[in-house]
């Protein structure tokens, strides 16, 4: 019997073996080693600059927080920046699954979501409390997306899962203008998947999985991190990226090797804003320099060789 593109996707998600919580066949949960998750936990809120209380306290303040609750990573924030990424790179390497990974998209995302909306980002084009595939925002529709809820409340303020019919179409995950056209479209169709990710795990999700940013009446704020990238797998189109977002992807080895061969560097100043694109480009203008160890022990001084690529 011939396969469908949704078997496809269930085979590729096969190969990432055992030690996982299968939750559907196209979304995993991995229980994140108790000491790796404290030090990532560590390294986001240094990178805040606090904790849930700030955030709250300083929500109006916040210049650097996006409508979509996208924690921006600026010039003053780029050690910080760098230490989460690097803790970050850490757990992906404990789950054994680096093989697996095409290309990461970059730079991976430190989220607040308040528990309440905000009712202004519901009317742009790609608020994520609308059911939707990352692909619909131009990344490639061969990617898997990364979830990692950190701190505050993880469960009446989390992301809901929404499974594909069998008679899923590979045409459904290409880019769209807004969120809301593709969740009119295609959302109808899907079925929301009984499951809350605990604190303390990370969920693999394919592309096919359609998702959203949930909150419950009463819910509180909610921190976590989420990423995306392009999983191995037999026949693949390959990397379909829009054009805004080529130069946002960067290799296993080179995520591996921030803080020792490579450094996220973003060269704004936090008050300055980068255009998004209407939410088909990432809200930095990231430059990864790679570490120039001869120069290090030479001058005794962190010399990067600028304009070189990764």
């Amino acid at each position: 019997m011939k396969k469908t593109p949704l078997d496809r996707r269930i085979d590729a998600f096969k190969q990432f073996g055992g030690g996982f919580h299968r939750v559907t066949p196209l979304a995993f949960a991995w229980r994140i080693p108790q000491p790796r998750f404290f030090a990532l936990q560590e390294a986001v809120g240094y990178f805040i600059g606090g904790g849930i209380t700030m955030l709250e306290r300083k929500r109006d303040e916040l210049r650097n927080v996006t409508p979509n609750g996208l924690i921006v990573p600026k010039r003053d924030k780029i050690l910080e920046y760098n230490l989460v990424v690097r803790r970050f790179a850490e757990v992906i390497n404990g789950m054994m699954i680096g093989h697996l990974i095409d290309s990461w998209h970059v730079p991976l995302n430190v989220r607040v979501k308040y528990g309440d909306a905000d009712p202004a980002n519901l009317l742009r084009a790609h608020p994520t409390e609308h059911p939707h595939s990352d692909s619909w925002a131009g990344e490639s529709a061969e990617s898997v997306t990364v979830h990692i809820p950190l701190f505050g409340d993880t469960v009446g303020n989390r992301v809901d899962l929404f499974y594909p019919p069998d008679d899923f179409e590979e045409a459904w995950l290409g880019p769209r203008p807004t969120y809301e056209e593709g969740a009119r479209d295609i959302a109808g169709r899907y079925k929301r998947v009984d499951y809350v990710t605990p604190k303390g795990s990370l969920l693999l999700m394919d592309f096919s999985t359609l998702h959203a940013s949930v909150r419950d009446a009463g819910a509180g704020t909610r921190v976590s991190i989420d990423t995306t990238f392009v999983l191995r797998k037999g026949g693949s189109q390959g990397e379909v990226v829009h054009p805004w977002r080529v130069g946002e992807r960067a290799s296993h080895e080179v995520l591996s090797g921030i803080g020792e061969t490579h450094l996220m560097y973003f060269p704004d100043f936090a008050e300055q804003q980068v255009d998004s694109r209407g939410g088909f480009k990432h809200p930095t203008n990231l430059v990864l320099q790679r570490i120039d160890r001869h120069s290090i022990q030479e001058h005794h001084t962190d010399v990067l060789c600028t304009g070189e690529e990764p």
